[in-house]
C-alpha cells in the first residue's frame, strides 16, 4: 500500500472512531447533557458498526494504536447494550401478593388545553388511581369540564403554571398524600388503600437531564427514588415520565400550524401525522409549478410537431424583409448616407432572422 492510500485509509480510520470515541468518552466523565451527545449514545448500537470498521482499516494498515482505540470502543459499547438488552430482574419477593389495581398514568403537557383524548383514553381504561403529571389549572379544568374525573373523590392536586404540576385522583381512600422534593423538584405521592391493605404510591416526573447541572440533578432524583424503592416498607410502584431526551421534530416545508395531533407523551408510530400545517401557501406555489408544466408541455408538443406552414412563410417574409434592408443600408453606407452603425445593425437583424428560419 503507497504512502499517500495508507495516510487516507488512517484519516478514514479515525474518522469511524470519532463518533464512538466522542459518547464513550462523553459516558465516562458523565457530560451527556448535550443535544448531540445524547443523540449519538442513542444510536450506540449503530456505532458499534463503524467501530469495527476501523479495527479492520487498523490491521490491514498496521495501526496498533488506532486498532487498540477502536477495539476497546467496540467492548464498550458492547457491555453498554448488554446492560441494557440484558435479562429483566425477577419481581421482589412477595410482589404476587401486593394489592391490585387499575392505574392510569399520563404526561398532559402543562400548556395543552385539548383534553379530548386523554378524557376519552382514562374513560376507556377506567383505572382506579389516576397518576397525572405536568397538571396545570387550564388542563385539569378540561378534564373536569369533560367529567373525565367525576368518579375520582379522593385527589391530592398540585396544578401549576410550569411542567411540575401533579395530582394523584382515586376512587379508593388515599392516606398520607403530600408532596416529595428532591432539589427542589416536586414529586406526589399518596397511599392507596385497598381493602385492609395499603400500596404506595409517587407520581414521578424528572428534570431533563440538559444545561448546566441538568445531568446531576437528573441523577439526584433517580439516586433517591432508587433509595425510596430499596426502603419503602409498603408495596410501591413508581408511575410517571422520566426525561431523558429531547426529539426536534422538523418539517421539509414551513407553514402555519393548524392543529397538533398528539400531546407529550403519547406513543406514536412511523408515519403518524403529528402536526398539521397550513397548505394555502403550498397551494398556491404548487398550482404556479403546475401551470409551468403545463406551458413547458405545450412548448414541447408544439416543437415536435414542428412548425405549421404559416408560421414558416411567415419567418420567410421577415427573413426576405430584413435581407433587403440590410442591402440597402449597406448601399446608403457606402454613398455617406447613414452611419456604419446602421447599417452593422440592419446586417445583423438580417442574420438573425435568417438563422430563426433556418431553425424552424
Amino acid at each position: 500500500m503507497g504512502q499517500v492510500a495508507r495516510a487516507m485509509a488512517g484519516l478514514a480510520g479515525w474518522a469511524l472512531v470519532a463518533p464512538s470515541a466522542t459518547v464513550a468518552v462523553a459516558r465516562l466523565t458523565h457530560r451527556e447533557t448535550r443535544t448531540g451527545i445524547l443523540v449519538l449514545e442513542a444510536l450506540t448500537p449503530l456505532l458499534t458498526a463503524p467501530a469495527l470498521a476501523a479495527v479492520g482499516v487498523a490491521v490491514a494498515t498496521r495501526r496498533r494504536v488506532m486498532g487498540a482505540v477502536a477495539a476497546a470502543l467496540v467492548l464498550c459499547h458492547l457491555l453498554w447494550l448488554a446492560a441494557d438488552v440484558g435479562p429483566s430482574r425477577p419481581l421482589p419477593e412477595g410482589a404476587d401478593e401486593a394489592p391490585r389495581l387499575r392505574l392510569f398514568s399520563a404526561n398532559l403537557l402543562f400548556t395543552n388545553g385539548d383534553m379530548s383524548g386523554i378524557a376519552a383514553e382514562i374513560r376507556e381504561a377506567d383505572p382506579d388511581v389516576l397518576a397525572l403529571q405536568e397538571v396545570s389549572p387550564l388542563n385539569l379544568a378540561r378534564l373536569e369540564e369533560q367529567g373525565a374525573l367525576a368518579g375520582y373523590p379522593h385527589r391530592w392536586v398540585a396544578a401549576r403554571r410550569d411542567p411540575f404540576g401533579s395530582a394523584i385522583l382515586s376512587r379508593l381512600p388515599l392516606e398520607h398524600a403530600g408532596e416529595w422534593r428532591v432539589d427542589e423538584m416536586p414529586t406526589a405521592r399518596a397511599t392507596v388503600v385497598v381493602g385492609d391493605r395499603r400500596l404506595r404510591l409517587y407520581d414521578v416526573h424528572t428534570p431533563h437531564p440538559f444545561g448546566p447541572g441538568g445531568r446531576q440533578a437528573w441523577e439526584r432524583q433517580l439516586g433517591a427514588l432508587l433509595e425510596v424503592a430499596e426502603h419503602e416498607p409498603e408495596p410501591l410502584v413508581l408511575a410517571g415520565t422520566v426525561e431523558a431526551r429531547t426529539v426536534q421534530v422538523g418539517s421539509l416545508v414551513g407553514g402555519r400550524v393548524v392543529r397538533v395531533h398528539v400531546d407529550e407523551g403519547h406513543a406514536v408510530a412511523a408515519g403518524q401525522v403529528l402536526v398539521t400545517l397550513e397548505t394555502e401557501t403550498l397551494d398556491r406555489q404548487i398550482a404556479e409549478q403546475q401551470a409551468a408544466i403545463a406551458a413547458a408541455r405545450a412548448e414541447l408538443a408544439k416543437a415536435l410537431a414542428g412548425p405549421r406552414d404559416e408560421e414558416v412563410r411567415k419567418a420567410a417574409a421577415i427573413a426576405e424583409n430584413e435581407a433587403r434592408n440590410a442591402r440597402h443600408y449597406a448601399s446608403l453606407f457606402r454613398d455617406g448616407v447613414v452611419s456604419k452603425q446602421l447599417a452593422a445593425d440592419a446586417a445583423t437583424k438580417a442574420r438573425t432572422s435568417a438563422e430563426e428560419l433556418r431553425m424552424l
